[in-house]
C-alpha cells in the first residue's frame, strides 16, 4: 500500500509539472533530477542494506551504525556537493545542452538531502519500525505533491521553483526523519 501511495504522489507531481510546464519545462525538470538522484544513488556506498544487514542481525548497535553512517555521509555530502557543482559549472552545457545552470545547481539541492534521508530510512528498516518506515518513506512525496499545488495555486510554479520544493520536501522529512529516529 506504501508503494502504491507514494507511487501515485510521485504521478501527481509529474502530471502537475507536466502540465503547468509544457513538455519542455517537464523534460528540463526531469533532466536535471538526474544528476542528485544517480549521485544519492551511487554515493550512499551500499550503506543503506549494510546498515539493514548488520543492526537487524545484531552485529552494531543503532548507534554505531547511525554515527559511522552520518559521518561518512557528511563528507560525501560535501564532496559529491562540490564535485557536483564543478561538473555542472565546467561542462553543463555540454552533459546538459539548453539547461540553465542556475536550474541544474537548484536541483543538486536535492542530493545531501537525499543521500542523508535514505540512510536513516534504512535504519527504520533495519529495527523493523514498518510503521515509521512507511510514514517517512510517504512523507516526502507528500510534501513534495502538497508543495507543488501552493506553488501552483500561488501563481509561482517554475521549474526552479519546483526543484527547490522538492529539495525542501527532502530536508523536511529528513528533519521528521531525525526526530523519530531519537525517540
Amino acid at each position: 500500500v506504501r508503494q502504491f501511495a507514494a507511487g501515485l504522489m510521485k504521478l501527481g507531481l509529474v502530471l502537475i509539472t507536466a502540465r503547468i510546464l509544457g513538455p519542455e519545462g517537464a523534460g528540463v525538470y526531469a533532466v536535471a533530477l538526474l544528476m542528485p538522484i544517480l549521485m544519492s544513488q551511487l554515493l550512499n556506498f551500499g550503506l543503506v542494506s549494510a546498515n539493514v544487514y548488520f543492526v537487524a542481525s545484531n552485529k552494531f548497535s543503532l548507534s554505531e551504525a547511525w554515527n559511522a553512517s552520518r559521518d561518512l555521509m557528511a563528507v560525501m555530502s560535501l564532496i559529491g556537493f562540490v564535485i557536483g557543482a564543478i561538473i555542472i559549472v565546467q561542462y553543463g552545457e555540454v552533459l546538459f545542452p539548453g539547461i540553465e545552470q542556475y536550474i541544474l545547481l537548484s536541483a543538486l539541492l536535492i542530493y545531501p538531502f537525499s543521500l542523508f534521508l535514505s540512510i536513516i530510512i534504512g535504519l527504520f528498516q533495519a529495527l523493523q519500525d514498518f510503521r515509521t518506515y512507511n510514514l517517512v518513506t510517504l512523507s516526502q512525496p507528500t510534501i513534495a505533491l502538497v508543495g507543488a499545488c501552493v506553488l501552483w495555486l500561488i501563481g509561482y510554479f517554475t521549474v526552479t521553483s519546483i526543484l527547490i520544493m522538492v529539495a525542501l520536501s527532502h530536508a523536511i522529512t529528513m528533519i521528521i526523519a531525525l526526530v523519530l529516529l531519537s525517540h
